[in-house]
C-alpha cells in the first residue's frame, strides 16, 4: 500500500510533469520533421518501435526529465511568482515596490508587537479574544495589499492565520518558537519548515500522506511552469516552421526548402497550425493562473500550515 501511495506521489510530482516535457519536445520535432521529410518517414519512426518499447522509455524519459524539473525549478519558479506578485501589486496600487515594502515593514512590526505582547501576557482566553480581534482588525484592513507580499514560508502570513484560525492550544504551543526562539519570523528560513516535516514522516502516516500530497501537487505546479516554458518554446519554432512553408508556397519556392509532396503536407500543416495556437492559448491561461495569480504560492502558504499544524498533533499527540 505504501508503494502504492509513493508512485502515486511520484506519479503526480514527476513523471506528469516530465512526461509533458517530453511530449512536448516529441511534438515540437515531429511538427518541424514532416516540413522537411515525408511524415510517412517520421511516422514509420515510431511504427518500427515496439509500443512497449516506447511506453517504457517514455517512462524513464519522463522520471529523468521530472527529477531534474524537481531538483531545479521550485526555488526559481517561487521567487519568480513573488517577484510577478509585487510589479503587480506596485501597479494596482500605484506605488513602486521599494514604497510598499517599506508600508509592509510597518504593517509586520504592528502584527508582531501585538503578536508579543499576547505572548508576555496571561495567555486567557479573554485576552486571546482581544488579541485576536485587534489582529484581524490590521490584517482585514491591510491584506489587500499585503497577504503574500513575504517569501517563503511566508512567517507574518502564518502566524496570522495561526491567531485567527486555530484553537488556543496551538496558539500557545507555537510561542515558544515564536516569542523566545524567534523561529517563524524570516523569510527564506527553512530550517525549522523542513524540521517539522521530518518529524511528521517519522512519526504518523496519515499525516505524513497529507503532507506528502501537498508536497506533491507544489512539485507538479512548479514543474508545469518549465513545462510550459518548454512547451512555448516548441510551439513557437513549430508556427514560425509552418508560416515560412506558407510563405515559401505564396511565393512559389518552397521546393527549395521543403519536401515536394504540397497536397500532403499542408493537411499535416493545418492541423498542427491550429493546434498549435489552441495549446498556447491554453499554456498561456495555465501560466497565469500559476504565477500572476499566485496559484503556486497560495499551495505553497497552504502546505505550511498543514505542516505546523501536523507538527503540533504529534508533538501533543492529538
Amino acid at each position: 500500500m505504501e508503494l502504492l501511495k509513493d508512485l502515486l506521489r511520484d506519479l503526480i510530482g514527476i513523471i506528469f510533469p516530465g512526461g509533458l516535457l517530453v511530449f512536448f519536445s516529441i511534438i515540437g520535432f515531429f511538427g518541424v520533421g514532416i516540413l522537411i521529410v515525408p511524415p510517412g518517414d517520421i511516422l514509420g519512426i515510431f511504427k518500427n518501435v515496439n509500443s512497449s518499447t516506447f511506453n517504457i522509455l517514455f517512462v524513464i524519459f519522463s522520471f529523468i526529465a521530472g527529477q531534474n524539473i524537481r531538483i531545479r525549478r521550485l526555488v526559481e519558479v517561487e521567487k519568480k511568482a513573488t517577484e510577478s506578485y509585487r510589479k503587480k501589486q506596485a501597479s494596482k496600487w500605484k506605488k513602486s515596490v521599494a514604497v510598499l515594502t517599506s508600508e509592509f515593514e510597518t504593517y509586520r512590526k504592528a502584527i508582531h508587537d501585538l503578536i508579543s505582547a499576547y505572548y508576555k501576557g496571561e495567555k486567557t482566553d479573554t485576552d486571546l479574544a482581544a488579541y485576536r480581534e485587534n489582529i484581524r482588525k490590521l490584517y482585514e484592513k491591510q491584506k489587500d495589499v499585503y497577504e503574500l507580499w513575504e517569501r517563503f514560508p511566508y512567517p507574518l502570513q502564518t502566524k496570522v492565520c495561526l491567531f485567527l484560525e486555530q484553537p488556543k492550544d496551538m496558539i500557545d504551543f507555537y510561542g515558544a518558537y515564536i516569542e523566545n526562539q524567534n523561529i517563524i519570523d524570516k523569510e527564506d528560513e527553512k530550517g525549522f519548515f523542513n524540521y517539522c516535516k521530518v518529524c511528521i514522516l517519522c512519526s504518523n502516516s496519515a499525516l505524513k500522506d497529507e503532507v506528502l500530497r501537498e508536497e506533491a501537487l507544489i512539485r507538479l505546479m512548479a514543474g508545469l511552469i518549465f513545462v510550459i516554458r518548454t512547451g512555448v518554446f516548441w510551439i513557437a519554432i513549430v508556427l514560425f516552421s509552418h508560416l515560412l512553408f506558407w510563405a515559401t508556397r505564396y511565393l512559389d519556392i518552397h521546393d527549395w526548402f521543403f519536401q515536394a509532396d504540397y497536397a500532403m503536407i499542408s493537411v499535416y500543416s493545418k492541423m498542427f497550425f491550429i493546434g498549435s495556437i489552441v495549446t498556447l492559448s491554453i499554456l498561456l491561461i495555465l501560466r497565469r493562473e500559476i504565477l500572476t495569480k499566485n496559484g503556486l504560492r497560495i499551495m505553497r502558504h497552504k502546505e505550511v500550515n498543514v505542516v505546523f499544524e501536523s507538527y503540533f498533533l504529534v508533538k501533543t499527540k492529538k
